[in-house]
């Protein structure tokens, strides 16, 4: 369900901060008004599930709508002051990556990159969905904690790296076994950021992992399915 007003986006732009509006402006998206068309679309997905999802007829369709339409902008800021947080440790790994030119830790930067580009990608906000966007910064927050040990001990990186690509392979390989068009299934969609949440325990021990963890959970769940 898609709603095009542009009263959330108008509402959003009149409390940003030149900071804010700075930040937001380094976005994988085409333009500042894509990424917010995507917030948007984000915190209605929100609205949409806490009302106990899509209604397409009568009056219950016009409730619907009425009350998103009403909560839309607010939610819409709250959505934007997430995706601050996230561009913004976004902004910062970027930089941190530049610095890493040594040829040994290459095969670590390619990996980082992977993960990068997997968490933030112009309409990764809906496609995260607002459950999930609290976790991105833990999770680029990650990144930088594993750059930092990169440089002092690359052997136990190359060993994570390994474990990671390993669980990211099996996952792949369960996910290439769907049938063509076929929707994900919710416990399957749940691996991918199980192995977000391995990296974490991986790289960035010092951080918490949303609930326990391990390859083997992982291989599990995959299994499971």
């Amino acid at each position: 369900m898609l709603l095009n007003s542009p009263s959330p986006v108008a509402y959003v732009n009149g409390r940003l901060t030149n900071r804010s509006k700075l930040t937001l402006s380094k976005n994988p998206h085409c333009d500042v008004a894509d990424m917010l068309q995507d917030c948007v679309s984000c915190a209605a997905d929100k609205l949409i599930a806490d009302a106990g999802g899509p209604v397409w007829e009568g009056e219950g369709f016009q409730a619907l709508l009425t009350s998103v339409r009403a909560a839309l902008p607010e939610t819409t800021l709250a959505v934007v002051r997430a995706v601050e947080a996230v561009l913004a440790a976004t902004q910062q790994v970027e930089g941190e990556i530049a610095d890493l030119r040594a040829t040994a830790v290459q095969p670590a930067v390619a990996d980082i990159r992977r993960q990068l580009d997997a968490l933030v990608f112009r309409g990764f906000v809906t496609a995260s969905g607002w459950h999930r966007l609290a976790d991105l910064p833990r999770y680029l927050t990650g990144i930088s904690q594993r750059i930092e040990r990169l440089r002092r001990d690359v052997p136990r990186d190359t060993i994570n790296t390994g474990t990671i690509a390993y669980v990211q392979e099996e996952y792949q390989r369960r996910l290439d076994r769907l049938p063509a068009g076929a929707p994900v299934p919710a416990a399957l969609a749940e691996v991918r950021w199980m192995i977000e949440e391995l990296r974490v325990s991986l790289f960035a021990q010092s951080l918490r992992t949303a609930y326990p963890v391990s390859e083997k959970r992982i291989l599990r769940a995959i299994d499971s399915v």
